[in-house]
């Protein structure tokens, strides 16, 4: 995941990018999403954008109906970053990704 796949996410100043594989989105319970784990490294969900399948996601979802876990940080638990760009000119507004990450918390209510 930091040498292939997809990439929405820019981190300025990374040593490294992760990158996404879709096609291992659900044998690793969402973690292939490894580029959106760099654009939002503190965040529970990894599947940020639709058609994302994250199964943990799902998982924690469940739990946190039931009452067995709480405070779960998503994209739109964090401030924005400077350092983070949207690098898809089709999905995300001009320069930085303030309005894209407000896009992506919508989707993970």
């Amino acid at each position: 995941a930091h040498n292939k796949g997809g990439r929405r996410w820019h981190v300025d100043d990374a040593s490294v990018q992760g990158f996404n594989v879709r096609w291992c989105a659900l044998i690793t319970m969402g973690e292939s999403w490894h580029n959106n784990h760099h654009a939002f490294p503190g965040s529970a969900q990894l599947g940020v954008e639709p058609g994302q399948w994250d199964p943990g996601w799902w998982v924690l979802r469940i739990l946190k109906k039931v009452k067995l876990v709480d405070d779960i940080k998503t994209p739109a638990s964090f401030p924005g970053r400077a350092e983070l760009r949207c690098i898809d000119e089709n999905a995300c507004e001009v320069g930085r990704c303030g309005n894209m990450v407000e896009a992506v918390a919508g989707s993970s209510q």
